[in-house]
């Protein structure tokens, strides 16, 4: 945890006066006089509310109004589905083309949907008959070469359930599956745009992917869905997120990142085996308890899958990341990470040394108490990427506070520290030219980006930050010229973090011309 400035914990504020703009929103809105002090003014010290101090500073929406802004488009679209014959849809991302093939057994396009056996009570009964069904296809040739043209990929992805599970579902899955049939319908969109032989669907089946989830995010409402199945639905926002983020829509991206960071969070996904069991948090949105060691490691990495999305997306955009950083500041309990880093499922009932019961996940392992990379079974993948991206959060982070004058050696100390737990975390990863490893070379260069965001303010006052950010953008450009995506005959799917499309982040572009700017 951050330390509070000295003007904040004193009180002696009296003296300082910030530019206008420059004072935390809770003082803006409170019309009091606020110090600035980073990350918790003196203000929001004194009335006990660190929680709230957020600053704007011209980098983009914080927390709270993502939040909020969130918050409003779905308010708006339950208003549309509740009075669906009386409104047009305003919140459309959109434009929804007309659908020119139904299912094989629905018999005419826009069939009404039968009612969930699962609604419990009348009022729900009649409320969801007025839901439409978007086409569901059946699990014919066609739509199985589309699975079999996402799954090599999906890891890649943000695929977070356990595959040889998901298999056996398909091979058994029923109509009435609404939150399976949409996670379908997601997979066959992505399918489609993989396959050698990509058709003129994509936007047809993007409209039916949207309108499903829809559908599924209202009927889970609904019918108080709390079973392993809701994460059919986060799976969905994911592959979503990512599919607009992969084709430059950042927009339409972020707004489903946030929808998974907020189903994440009201399951209680960042708190599986934390050693907290106060009844106060045991809310009704909680899941029922896993049925197998399958299904809890499926939610621990649903967790991490959108964690990383949140923390590294919001980086790219501008803005700050929906699942708190637990960099600055102490945490409620309900959004604190306890739950513990992700391990490969299949191996998951052979590894003995888990924790029954863990807490401040992130926390330990920026503070360096545990730092190190599992050496049993070999660490899962998307536990590596996970911690690449909570260095990536913390530089980023500890970039923006950065300030010349009388902290500059505080800013010194903090930049040596976390560059330390940076290099040791690259040191001992896995050779990112081992065979098969592209998810590797994504954690490897996210780690040196890492390296170059923490060092950026500091580069034109010290020559070993300078020295660090040329090092560590040579080191990236290397392993993006290894993945040789135009050169090759075939096609390379990675994470579309890394530079396709227009995506910002980590483009070649961007880093080349960093170099350049570097060694000038």
């Amino acid at each position: 945890m951050e330390v509070v400035s000295k003007q904040a914990i004193t009180g002696d504020n009296t003296s300082v006066t910030l530019a206008r703009g420059n004072a935390c929103l809770p003082c803006r809105k409170r019309k009091m006089k606020c110090d600035g002090a980073h990350p918790v003014c003196y203000q929001c010290t004194r009335k006990g509310r660190p929680d709230d101090c957020e600053y704007t500073n011209g980098q983009g929406l914080t927390r709270s109004q993502m939040l909020e802004e969130n918050i409003a488009l779905l308010e708006t679209r339950i208003r549309e589905l509740e009075n669906a014959d009386a409104t047009a849809p305003s919140v459309k991302l959109h434009t929804v083309a007309q659908r020119s093939t139904s299912s094989p057994e629905d018999g005419s396009e826009g069939a009404v949907a039968d009612l969930n056996p699962e609604i419990g009570n009348d009022e729900d009964a009649l409320l969801l008959q007025a839901v439409v069904t978007p086409e569901t296809p059946a699990i014919g040739e066609e739509y199985s070469d589309l699975i079999d043209a996402f799954l090599p990929h999906a890891t890649q992805l943000g695929f977070f359930l356990h595959v040889p599970t998901f298999i056996r579902s398909v091979h058994t899955y029923a109509r009435d599956q609404r939150s399976f049939g949409t996670l379908l319908a997601a997979i066959y969109l992505w399918g489609n745009l993989l396959s050698s032989d990509q058709g003129d669907d994509g936007e047809r089946l993007l409209t039916n992917t949207t309108e499903r989830l829809t559908e599924s995010l209202f009927l889970s409402s609904g019918t108080g869905q709390q079973d392993h199945s809701i994460l059919y639905i986060i799976q969905t926002e994911v592959l979503l997120a990512n599919y607009y983020f992969f084709h430059g829509r950042q927009l339409e991206g972020r707004y489903h990142t946030g929808a998974a960071v907020s189903m994440v969070l009201s399951c209680k996904l960042n708190l599986i085996r934390s050693d907290f069991q106060g009844a106060e948090y045991q809310t009704p949105l909680a899941l029922t308890s896993p049925t197998n060691d399958i299904q809890e490691g499926e939610r621990v990495n649903a967790f991490w899958t959108v964690y990383i999305l949140d923390n590294v997306w919001s980086v790219a955009s501008g803005g700050p990341p929906a699942i708190p950083a637990e960099i600055s500041l102490p945490l409620a309990r309900e959004v604190s990470i306890d739950t513990p880093w992700p391990v490969d499922i299949d191996v998951l009932a052979r590894l003995l040394n888990l924790p029954e019961r863990t807490h401040g996940t992130v926390q330990r392992f920026i503070s360096g108490v545990d730092a190190g990379i599992t050496e049993v079974g070999g660490e899962a993948g998307l536990a590596l990427y996970a911690k690449a991206a909570a260095l990536f959060a913390r530089a980023n982070w500890l970039n923006s506070q950065f300030q010349e004058g009388p902290g500059l050696d505080y800013s010194f100390e903090n930049v040596a520290s976390l560059d330390g737990l940076i290099t040791t975390f690259i040191n001992a990863l896995p050779p990112s030219t081992d065979a098969g490893t592209v998810g590797l070379m994504v954690t490897h260069t996210l780690a040196r980006v890492a390296l170059i965001r923490l060092h950026l303010s500091l580069k034109r006052q010290d020559q070993a930050s300078k020295d660090s950010c040329v090092a560590a953008a040579d080191s990236a450009l290397a392993i993006l010229d290894r993945l040789n995506i135009q050169a090759t005959g075939t096609r390379v799917v990675i994470d579309p973090i890394l530079p396709v499309g227009s995506t910002p982040l980590l483009n070649v572009t961007v880093l080349m011309t960093l170099m350049c700017d570097l060694l000038l």
